[in-house]
């Protein structure tokens, strides 16, 4: 004798995995998408670093640069 609702829990699994293969397929597209944002932001953290470090420099620079009259060398000798 047939279960008379194996035809229905059937049905449910064809569902239920119909679904999860969409789930799988979203999920592998937001991983893809993330990866991405990652390497941009990366991208992004690097300029950063290196904008720090210039400005760090040129910082260190200005203020070895300076006189005592608080004006950099190179103006003191192009206003001389």
């Amino acid at each position: 004798m047939d279960d008379p609702f194996e035809k229905e829990q059937n049905l449910l699994r064809a569902r239920i995995i119909s679904r999860m293969e969409t789930l799988n397929e979203s999920m592998a597209t937001m991983n893809k998408n993330l990866q991405e944002i990652n390497r941009k932001n990366l991208e992004i953290e690097n300029v950063t670093r290196m904008w720090s470090n210039y400005m760090r420099y040129s910082d260190q620079f200005s203020k070895v640069n300076e006189t005592p009259s608080g004006q950099t060398r190179a103006r003191e000798q192009e206003e001389q």
